[in-house]
């Protein structure tokens, strides 16, 4: 488990999140689904990778409810 602590990073973690979370956005919107997003705690940082920047222009910002940080952050990125 140390091993692979020390392979990982915010940056990486970052990414990998938002990659996730375009690929379930489209998965669920393809399908006639509107998804809906809420977080109660802030999931991404303050200083988003450039990387993290381009996945996020990919979701729709009107579809992320939650913290006033995190919210301002995807929308700024649209």
């Amino acid at each position: 488990m140390t091993h692979f602590r020390s392979m990982s990073s915010e940056r990486g973690g970052t990414i990998n999140l938002l990659t996730d979370w375009v690929l379930l956005d489209s998965c669920l919107r393809l399908r006639g689904a509107v998804p809906r997003y809420t977080f109660s705690w802030d999931v991404l940082p303050s200083r988003m990778p450039g990387e993290a920047v381009e996945l996020c222009r990919q979701l729709d910002p009107t579809s992320v409810f939650g913290t006033r940080s995190r919210a301002r952050a995807i929308r700024s990125t649209a």
